[in-house]
């Protein structure tokens, strides 16, 4: 059945018609849909990102914040056969609780091009969905599938940012996939941009404006900018009362906590420092 056309359409056109109802998983259409492809054969040592899938600047943000305060744990990849993903350093005998790092950031060696962020789904959430409106799992750099992993050191968002203790659901956010074959990106500026056309002008709950996404996407498209690296300026910041605090600055010159979750974001004039490489 999954190599007839018409079956594939039919049930492509059945999709469409149950999507009034299937409004709660709005976050996993798109994979809904691919999964009524045949899949293809994938390589386990390197996962695949999603096609239909968008640019979120909210999960660059958090990349680059996370990397400018230096809150990845780095470790590399286990050797193969190995029942752990990736070979961490051991922690301090006394790490500090208030500057634990939010995930891991795993580097390959002898040739060996993976780069991956990997954060617990909770911060995930936390960071981008909740606190943007944006579905986080929508980023064609987020690999198809959730794990289970034992973070020890990591902080746990579902216990308001405490110490993991124990295993924790979390994904991967596959940074050696940031520079996409140029259709692959084309197909991924094309799909945020039919994402941001019913967007308001100000970009409602998202971190950028609307202006501010056309100029990344152009600049995707003419290849001025690429994915994950950007470099990020500070428009506004949220405030307790009133409205959002103007503060047009870089990164370095705001406080860590305002510039941990920002109300409105662009993209920088001037280059502070490089985003993970």
């Amino acid at each position: 059945m999954e190599n007839n056309p018409k079956n594939a359409e039919k049930l492509h056109i059945l999709a469409k018609e149950l999507m009034p109802f299937l409004i709660d998983i709005l976050p996993d259409y798109p994979h809904f849909l691919d999964g009524l492809k045949k899949k293809p054969t994938q390589n386990p040592t390197k996962p695949t990102a999603k096609n239909g899938s968008i640019y979120l600047p909210e999960l660059d943000y958090l990349v680059y914040y996370a990397n400018f305060y230096g809150q990845f744990r780095t470790c590399g990849f286990a050797p193969a056969g190995s029942k752990h993903a990736y070979l961490m350093p051991p922690l301090p005998k006394n790490p500090d609780v208030l500057n634990l790092p939010i995930g891991l950031y795993a580097v390959g060696g002898n040739y060996d091009e993976r780069r991956h962020c990997v954060i617990p789904t909770p911060t995930l959430k936390r960071s981008v969905t909740l606190e943007y409106g944006m579905p986080y799992a929508l980023d064609y750099r987020l690999t198809t599938d959730s794990r289970t992993m034992y973070m020890k050191g990591i902080v746990d968002m579902s216990k308001a940012g405490a110490a993991a203790t124990k295993n924790l659901s979390v994904r991967v956010i596959d940074w050696s996939n940031v520079h996409p074959d140029p259709k692959h990106l084309q197909k991924i500026i094309s799909n945020t941009h039919k994402f941001w056309d019913t967007m308001p002008d100000d970009g409602g709950k998202s971190i950028v404006t609307k202006t501010t996404m056309m100029e990344l996407l152009d600049g995707f498209e003419s290849g001025l900018f690429m994915p994950g690296e950007v470099q990020w300026q500070i428009d506004s910041i949220k405030s307790w009362v009133g409205d959002p605090q103007p503060v047009n600055k870089l990164l370095h010159a705001v406080d860590k906590t305002d510039a941990a979750t920002p109300h409105k974001i662009s993209i920088a004039r001037m280059v502070t420092r490089k985003t993970i490489a």
